[in-house]
């Protein structure tokens, strides 16, 4: 009797266990089927060939793949990303670009010119320590630009035709221009070809200004109304601005200027100006460029300026 209840409990086991089998068989081809189907679908729309199911069935489905997004990751990282960003740094460099400086306008102010004067005689002489050993600026290019001159101070051959200075004062009785014209004559024995360097120069009475105060550097511009110089003839000027000490009146620095061409305006500075009182003395030369037995020019400043920083 125990024997046949036994049996009995195996058989039930055993038929209970086919049963089960065989359902799992029916779920496991039903699901494969779906996700065949599925695929299916899916291969139309994307024609992308998906994995063939799997032969023997699963007690569990596999898992559909989920297709990677670009999307990032919703915690940030702490590192920073390798590729550099275009913003700076917020530490600066060990070595920083320099930072263009802008050229700073001299700021001129007008200065006038001194009832002070000076024989033929006494101007030449001036003339003569201003322009020693200085190297000649040439304003025009041609034909002299490229050549390096020193001034011959004035000749002693040169004698005045006609010479005339003029200073003209403001209705605040202050000298502010002064005009004139010069024609010399030079003697037989003045060369007669062309030449940039060693021919005459004449001068007559040189202009001087009121006194100002500088150190370093001093910028001056001179202008006029019409022209500074006019040239008569093809004569050529010889232009000297020379820096004296108001104090001592010792000569600290002086420019030589000579050209061919009318001159209009123009400006010139000394450097390494010591600091105190100083004036200016502006000599209008001619030079004889062709060797010319004449020589002659009109002359005009309307405006001196005075700039220091």
């Amino acid at each position: 009797m125990i024997y046949y209840r036994l049996v009995l409990v195996v058989s039930t086991i055993s038929f209970l266990a086919g049963s089960a089998v065989a359902s799992l068989d029916r779920d496991a081809k039903s699901t494969t089927v779906g996700r065949k189907l599925k695929s299916s679908k899916s291969e139309k729309a994307s024609k992308v060939d998906t994995e063939s199911p799997t032969a023997s069935p699963t007690t569990s489905p596999t898992e559909p793949q989920v297709a990677l997004t670009a999307a990032p990751t919703k915690v940030p990282t702490t590192a920073p990303s390798k590729v550099p960003t275009t913003s700076p740094t917020d530490s600066p460099t060990s070595k920083p670009t320099e930072s263009p400086t802008t050229a700073v306008a001299p700021k001129f102010k007008k200065v006038f010119f001194s009832t002070n004067t000076a024989s033929f005689s006494a101007s030449a002489d001036a003339f003569d320590e201003a322009v020693a050993d200085q190297i000649v600026q040439f304003l025009d290019e041609q034909p002299c630009g490229n050549q390096v001159c020193v001034s011959n101070g004035n000749d002693r051959d040169c004698s005045r035709d006609s010479f005339s200075l003029s200073l003209i004062a403001n209705s605040n009785n202050k000298i502010q221009k002064f005009k004139g014209k010069s024609i010399f004559v030079l003697s037989d024995a003045v060369q007669t070809s062309k030449d940039c360097c060693a021919n005459p120069t004449c001068v007559g009475k040189y202009s001087e200004s009121e006194s100002f105060d500088a150190n370093s550097k001093v910028i001056f511009s001179i202008t006029s109304n019409k022209d500074v110089i006019t040239l008569k003839s093809g004569s050529w000027y010889e232009l000297v601005v020379a820096l004296y000490n108001a104090d001592t009146d010792d000569l600290e620095a002086s420019n030589v200027y000579r050209g061919n061409e009318d001159l209009s305006e123009f400006e010139g500075e000394f450097t390494g100006v010591p600091d105190g009182n100083h004036y200016l003395r502006i000599f209008p030369a001619l030079y004889s460029y062709k060797g010319k037995d004449k020589v002659k020019s009109k002359f005009e400043v309307s405006k001196l300026a005075i700039a220091t920083n």
